[in-house]
């Protein structure tokens, strides 16, 4: 068909990708996907997309805010984020790229082909000059945090886990890094928006990526060995392969 819509699908999870690639094949659509911005980028002008699906929690050095920002300043092509993050520091970051829409993970196949067919059906506009352009180089690999001298840069993936202390925070980190911060886990772990930071129980986020042994009551996260309380454990076991042992 030659009218088909063409749609760009930056997603870092590859069964998320190819489930959109299937819904959207099946109605119609021409699907490419990647999972970093860097791959988004260097794609446009060879794919020349009309609908750019974007993830905000990607992979790389830049992610999906900072992605969009970089194309909205090239293109008028419509933007759906899709993203875990719910936070509203996040949707205020994200809306200065002027999305067309928002959804929020998990989605139906129906949600999300209604927001493709509405940002096709919305009205052409110019790409998005003024769009401030410190969206486009934001330091996305990881967040500064006071250490008495200065800040200091800590990569997220480094992150081990967070544990509240009193009105205080512990986020401890690979070779072993810790530091304190004087906000409570919750709005930590908003402030760093790293997906893989997921929360085990009241007092407690572990980086999932850093699980190294799984037990009744505990998660072995490196030296540490952090509670998981049963409101997340479904959340938590969805998330990690596991494999039983046959009896």
């Amino acid at each position: 068909m030659e009218n088909r819509k063409r749609v760009l699908i930056v997603e870092n999870e590859v069964i998320l990708s190819s489930d959109m690639t299937i819904t959207l094949t099946h109605n119609g659509y021409e699907c490419r996907a990647v999972s970093t911005g860097e791959e988004a980028i260097a794609l446009l002008s060879q794919f020349n997309p009309d609908i750019i699906l974007m993830d905000i929690g990607l992979d790389g050095k830049i992610d999906g805010i900072s992605t969009a920002g970089i194309i909205r300043r090239q293109l008028a092509q419509p933007i759906i984020f899709i993203t875990e993050q719910d936070a509203d520091p996040i949707f205020q970051q994200a809306k200065l790229t002027q999305p067309n829409n928002y959804l929020t993970k998990p989605y139906t196949d129906a949600a999300l082909l209604r927001a493709v067919q509405m940002a096709e059906a919305a009205p052409p506009t110019s790409p998005g000059a003024h769009v401030p352009a410190e969206i486009g180089d934001r330091v996305t690999d990881g967040i500064f945090v006071f250490a008495g001298d200065g800040y200091s840069k800590v990569i997220f993936s480094d992150i081990l886990c967070l544990e509240t202390l009193g009105m205080s925070t512990i986020m401890y980190c690979e070779h072993g890094k810790n530091y304190k911060v004087s906000i409570s886990s919750n709005n930590l772990a908003i402030e760093l928006d790293y997906p893989p930071l997921i929360r085990v129980s009241r007092f407690h986020y572990v980086n999932i990526h850093k699980v190294d042994q799984i037990k009744k009551d505990l998660l072995i996260v490196g030296t540490k060995e952090i509670p998981w309380s049963k409101k997340y454990r479904e959340d938590i076991l969805s998330r990690l392969k596991k494999i039983a042992q046959n009896k």
